[in-house]
């Protein structure tokens, strides 16, 4: 049976909505409820600008507007920033993932008091004196590895030789957390560019593990690390086991991130992740050499999978950023796709719907952001409106020139949206 059309993005760009464009190089954001009220907040690094901000959710009635903000700090070369109270104080810290020319992990502690957390002055940066140096480093997750202590951190670097000289390994959290010159570090494998990072229970043994991408090189592809299901320190300092997900390796030039979900909703936790392919001849379209990879698992082991490679749609850039969730309430899941190298007319964030099965390989690509963006980072899916249905959050780096960007931005769901308001009548004379 021939496979139907690879079409482009159909229908009408989504409304974009900016939380901050006023920096340049946007990179990167996360998501955590910062001042614990009951509303999303948001942490972005500006690479260009070098700095890191907190945004928080204005509330619902002013979403549509530039948020509020508290500038954590100076963050050279930051690639991304992790929420996460390290040291147990019931606030939110930052950890800054800083790669060429700093090569460092930097903590900045938040202010004990929460009324504080919009004060600058209140933040304060120390780098982990283990991770200086040791890589450049593009990605952290909090991970409880060994039992004790605080939260642990797994981080992730990179290097652009492609000859994995670069690591992935997790620093273990001393007992007093504030005490940066106590982490200890444990590299767990070699890897030439982390791309993501995603924590997960993929064995169902009761300890997490961990998911990564490798953007090029030897080890290209998704992998996992199967925890040793185990807290005795000489085990945990053994090799975990390494798992592939992507199958022939050989045959890739490529991935960029991945994300963990049900896709099929058969109670199985999947995991999906972009690719690209080596060009076949200098005629060939670049969609035709890019593609999602569904990996579906078939039993709850975590080593029983089948792939799936589903099609890029034309007139789009290389996928990058990956999210799975129900955009138009139908019951299915849908995969939201954000790019990069977007230049000219080229949509960089789009979703796919399949049409009677998952299984397809060629889905329909549906239109989100226009033409307007360049290089879009992580995607989120997220009811930022309160209305009901899934936004997209993402940020954009370099639309307009000069390392500028569309910056931290979200697309507004237009399946519940208010339609526009009608232009006032022309008053009787």
């Amino acid at each position: 049976m021939a496979q139907p059309q690879i079409k482009p993005p159909q229908g009408k760009p989504w409304a974009r909505h900016a939380i901050e464009n006023r920096l340049f190089g946007s990179d990167g954001t996360r998501i955590q409820d910062v001042n614990r009220d009951g509303l999303p907040d948001i942490i972005g690094s500006w690479e260009n600008a070098k700095l890191t901000g907190i945004y928080f959710h204005p509330g619902y009635d002013k979403v549509r507007d530039r948020w509020s903000s508290v500038i954590i700090g100076s963050t050279p070369d930051a690639e991304e920033a992790l929420l996460v109270d390290l040291d147990n104080d019931g606030q939110f810290d930052v950890v800054s993932s800083q790669e060429r020319g700093s090569e460092r992990i930097v903590v900045y502690w938040g202010p004990t008091d929460a009324k504080l957390v919009r004060d600058p002055l209140e933040w304060r940066g120390e780098a982990i004196p283990v991770s200086k140096n040791l890589s450049q480093w593009m990605y952290a997750e909090p991970l409880q590895v060994d039992g004790k202590n605080g939260i642990d951190l797994v981080v992730g670097g990179k290097n652009y030789n492609k000859d994995q000289t670069a690591v992935l390994g997790w620093l273990e959290a001393p007992a007093n957390a504030r005490d940066l010159s106590a982490w200890r570090w444990h590299e767990l494998t070699k890897v030439s560019w982390v791309m993501s990072i995603e924590i997960a229970d993929l064995n169902g043994d009761g300890f997490d593990d961990i998911l990564y991408t490798d953007k090029h090189g030897p080890g290209v592809g998704a992998w996992w690390l199967e925890h040793p299901a185990s807290h005795d320190p000489k085990i945990l300092a053994q090799p975990w086991t390494r798992h592939r997900l992507t199958p022939d390796p050989a045959t890739l030039s490529g991935a960029m991130f991945l994300t963990v979900a049900d896709l099929d909703k058969d109670g199985l936790t999947d995991v999906l992740s972009v690719v690209d392919y080596p060009r076949t001849g200098p005629d060939q379209p670049d969609h035709e050499r890019r593609a999602v990879l569904w990996h579906r698992r078939l039993d709850a082991s975590g080593l029983s999978w089948e792939t799936h490679r589903i099609a890029v749609p034309p007139k789009t850039a290389q996928p990058k950023g990956i999210a799975v969730g129900d955009l138009d309430a139908d019951g299915r899941n849908e995969i939201v796709l954000t790019s990069t190298g977007a230049e000219g007319d080229l949509i960089g964030t789009y979703y796919l719907s399949y049409d009677k099965t998952p299984t397809e390989a060629v889905w329909t690509a549906h239109d989100i952001a226009g033409p307007e963006g360049v290089k879009y980072d992580v995607v989120h899916l997220i009811d930022i409106d309160g209305d009901g249905d899934l936004d997209v959050l993402s940020n954009d780096e370099k639309e307009g020139g000069a390392g500028q960007g569309l910056g931290i931005i979200w697309y507004e769901n237009p399946l519940h949206s208010p339609p526009p308001a009608k232009p006032a009548a022309p008053e009787k004379k």
